[in-house]
């Protein structure tokens, strides 16, 4: 049967008359849209890079980078009650739900790198802002920008000095899990360039890696069934 003439012989035999209908609709209960699942959102966009920060409610903090010609990078910490509770009262206390004006960008462009903030605080409502990093921004969403930059540099530094390849270097059989968990075979180590030669488990992927870049492409070893 063609698609549409289907549809229509379809609709044909539930008319409603329009007055019925407008009383379904009437009475029919308007469903709120849910709350945000985060306190506090930011993105930052240069041409076809990301950065994001995403403070969860349940207390999982997410960074999320994305550059041309380097793997996504994907880190997330979960923070004790007590660290939830420190930057939850610094966002409060920032003074952004008490702002009033409105805050967009002054330009736009490929170059210029464009960012979005978003909240979300019990008892304290919803508030978006989006601007440029060349533009001044009020002093409370200054502070927030601050905030939640600070909160991904954290992340970022506690990455940077984690190595899971420290205690043992790979060696050929190994399986190693990229942070978009992908799984690479260790096939061979070429001592003279410093460099790993990777496979694919699932894709027909060859890569070869230098040793210290390691960590920037893989969250360590994959834990197989099976496998020590």
């Amino acid at each position: 049967m063609n698609g549409a003439r289907g549809l229509w012989l379809l609709l044909d035999c539930f008319v409603i008359p329009l007055g019925l209908a407008a009383g379904l609709s009437s009475d029919s209960p308007t469903t709120p849209a849910a709350p945000p699942s985060y306190y506090l959102e930011y993105t930052a966009r240069e041409a076809e890079s990301l950065e994001r920060f995403t403070l969860f409610k349940d207390g999982m903090a997410v960074y999320k980078a994305r550059r041309p010609g380097v793997p996504e990078l994907l880190l997330k910490q979960q923070l004790s009650s007590e660290e939830l509770k420190v930057y939850l009262d610094a966002i409060g206390a920032s003074g952004v739900f008490d702002l009033h004006e409105k805050v967009r960008p002054t330009m736009t462009g490929q170059l210029v790198q464009n960012w979005t903030l978003a909240l979300s605080l019990p008892k304290r409502g919803e508030r978006s802002f989006e601007g440029t990093a060349i533009q001044s921004v009020p002093l409370p969403v200054g502070k927030m920008l601050r905030i939640a930059q600070d909160l991904a540099e954290a992340l970022l530094q506690k990455w940077r000095d984690t190595d899971p390849f420290q205690e043992r270097v790979p060696v050929p059989g190994d399986v190693l899990e990229s942070f978009e968990n992908n799984l690479y075979a260790v096939v061979r180590f070429v001592a003279e360039r410093d460099q790993y030669e990777l496979r694919g488990v699932k894709q027909p992927l060859t890569s070869f890696i230098k040793t210290g870049e390691l960590k920037l492409f893989f969250k360590g070893y994959a834990d197989l069934p099976g496998k020590p």
